[in-house]
């Protein structure tokens, strides 16, 4: 369980990274960094952390998680696990988002690209029948296609970033369009995130830095998406704010034809 424990940690850095950036961590140093912190902070003590959950826990259904500590937000309560849980905690909290997303934006400005930046041109993604759009150009990396297939472009930018009643409000219509898409969204648990998600970020890398400029995402990718959205709403018991709209509505935008653009690009204005 205690493996289980620091690929969890691993796992939401990795949803805002690359895979390979995760592969290069070494695990041992890495799980005996988390296990002590564990062990030495008290949740009253550590921003954006309220609980100690117990190793059982991680494999329980999130709704059980979350009547075990009533009143607690999910992501305070695995809030130790990573910073990536904690901070959202704290921006669900005080009810700001621009300071997270701003956090995030930083971080991920590190890795981003680390791995993807190979001067290649943006592609054209084919996706498969069923998903919202067709076809979605102008595709970067990862970020892109998550926000871009949860439907997290589709908001009031300004207004996600800075009306946190917006962000409740939009947040709770995301999580039920991706309830349709999970198989068992409620039976979900932290640990459903824990299934290897290396091969799929392998090979969605080596399709973003391809020569080809129109390439294809078959049904795993788009429901590997789906998966670390619906995680994310169940933590939130489907209630409040998603932090990771508000890091969207920051870093870029989609038109009606599916071209997305990033901010920090000029191709969507900055908010």
């Amino acid at each position: 369980m205690a493996r289980e424990l620091v690929r969890c940690s691993f796992f939401f850095w990795c949803a805002f990274s690359s895979a390979h950036e995760c592969q290069d961590e070494a695990p041992t140093a890495v799980w005996l960094q988390l296990q002590s912190a564990l062990q030495a902070n008290q949740p009253s003590s550590q921003p954006g952390v309220c609980a100690n959950p117990a190793p059982e826990d991680f494999d329980k259904p999130i709704s059980a998680v979350l009547d075990k500590y009533p009143g607690r937000d999910g992501w305070c309560i695995f809030g130790a696990a990573a910073d990536w849980c904690s901070t959202c905690a704290i921006g669900r909290e005080e009810k700001a988002m621009r300071p997270y997303a701003e956090h995030q934006a930083k971080i991920t400005t590190t890795t981003e690209y680390k791995y993807l930046q190979t001067g290649k041109e943006p592609k054209k993604v084919l996706l498969p029948e069923g998903t919202s759009y067709k076809s979605l150009t102008n595709v970067r990396d990862y970020h892109d296609l998550f926000c871009a297939l949860n439907g997290l472009f589709n908001v009031s930018r300004s207004a996600a970033l800075d009306d946190f009643e917006y962000l409740e409000q939009v947040s709770e219509e995301r999580c039920l369009s991706v309830q349709s898409k999970v198989w068992n969204y409620f039976g979900l648990s932290i640990n459903t995130l824990l299934w290897d998600p290396y091969p799929l970020s392998d090979a969605l890398i080596e399709i973003l830095t391809s020569d080809k400029p129109v390439v294809h995402l078959n049904q795993s990718f788009v429901d590997m998406f789906h998966y670390e959205a619906a995680v994310q709403c169940r933590l939130g018991d489907d209630q409040g704010a998603l932090c990771v709209m508000a890091y969207c509505a920051l870093r870029g935008c989609m038109g009606p034809d599916g071209a997305v653009g990033q901010t920090k690009h000029g191709e969507c204005p900055p908010v």
